[in-house]
């Protein structure tokens, strides 16, 4: 049973934005939510808040999940906020990792709602209370980012053409790396943690250090997992439908996942802990990834409203040039083909000089 612990308005006091409608919802079976993910919920939707109205953009009203079946509430939410949802899509994905939250925006704007394990609510060490802020932190910052991106681009569809899933996988690992940034922000002003030395210690860390533990697991999604479902296909064929499937999700899972380790660890030390790793992996990648971190590096976390356009445009043709290279040396090209697109399986090229 999910019951409310607060209903009412955030920001009086949190923020400087008055009327925003918050309400926070917790499955936690006769347990109460730790005051910290109270604090820490209400507080960031606050300054989200803050940040939408600081950009001309009204907030929606904000609805904060923390329930026992993730799967399920983020499957009402969005029947109840009227989005598309393909349930095929799950939890999981690159390398076998889970998603840790949930961030949804009603076409119109009206609500936003952010769905979290219930686990979170009830994180009482430090640490725990840290990392929770900090997934918090990245669900709101996906509200604010994409509220911004919905009114100068609009919404677009999950696309299945292989031209346009390059495209649109640079776009998003550039606003997961975004967003990244923006959570981390915005746990920082609502939770301070000290070390034993009194010195402060970052939120980003937390989630860092998970990053980069499980980044070596991720890549092996590309190599050797994905080069041997090609090397399968060739020698044995099969379904090319379910081939595509394993490449899309593959290359568009381990971008992803980088953004979200860059955001918590830096991009520095991200091509330390790549460099050291030496995986084949992260090779392979390179036609897209190196590019897309030096225009994420020398680019706004949010774009200004009258720079959307062109900075969308740059990210498709980063993520269209680097994947046409990557598939290439995998040995794999695609040509439109009626209403769909013609995919080959020859011989892996190699990497271009």
């Amino acid at each position: 049973m999910i019951t409310p612990l607060f209903f009412g308005t955030c920001g009086a006091n949190v923020g400087g934005v008055e009327g925003v409608e918050f309400e926070l919802l917790v499955d936690c079976a006769g347990f109460e939510a730790t005051p910290g993910f109270r604090h820490a919920a209400e507080g960031i939707a606050a300054i989200t808040a803050a940040v939408l109205e600081h950009r001309g953009i009204e907030a929606p009203a904000m609805r904060v999940y923390a329930t026992g079946s993730l799967a399920d509430t983020i499957a009402a939410e969005h029947a109840r906020l009227e989005i598309p949802y393909d349930a095929r899509r799950g939890l999981e994905r690159a390398g076998a990792t889970i998603v840790a939250g949930k961030a949804l925006v009603a076409a119109d704007g009206s609500e936003a709602s952010v769905i979290v394990p219930v686990e979170y609510a009830l994180a009482d060490s430090s640490e725990g209370q840290g990392y929770v802020a900090g997934v918090l932190g990245h669900e709101f910052g996906h509200v604010a980012y994409g509220r911004q991106r919905d009114l100068a681009l609009g919404r677009v569809c999950d696309p299945w053409l292989p031209w346009e899933v390059a495209e649109t996988t640079a776009v998003t690992a550039a606003e997961e790396f975004r967003v990244g940034l923006i959570g981390f922000y915005l746990a920082d002003q609502v939770l301070t943690l000290n070390d034993d030395a009194g010195e402060k210690v970052a939120l980003a860390s937390f989630a860092a250090r998970m990053f980069e533990d499980g980044v070596a697991d991720v890549l092996d999604a590309l190599d050797p997992a994905l080069v041997d479902t090609i090397w399968q296909y060739r020698i044995a064929g099969g379904s090319v439908q379910d081939l595509w499937v394993a490449i899309a999700e593959a290359c568009g899972g381990v971008p992803v996942y980088l953004a979200h380790l860059c955001a918590a660890s830096g991009m520095a030390r991200t091509k330390q802990v790549l460099a050291e790793l030496d995986h084949p992996g992260a090779e392979l990648l390179r036609p897209v990834w190196d590019p897309l971190l030096e225009y994420l590096g020398d680019s706004d976390p949010i774009p200004e409203p009258d720079a959307w356009v062109e900075d969308h445009e740059t990210l498709k043709r980063i993520g269209l040039e680097g994947f046409t290279e990557v598939w290439r040396q995998l040995g794999v090209a695609a040509r439109p083909q009626g209403n769909g697109f013609y995919l080959s399986v020859d011989e892996p090229g190699r990497p271009a000089a």
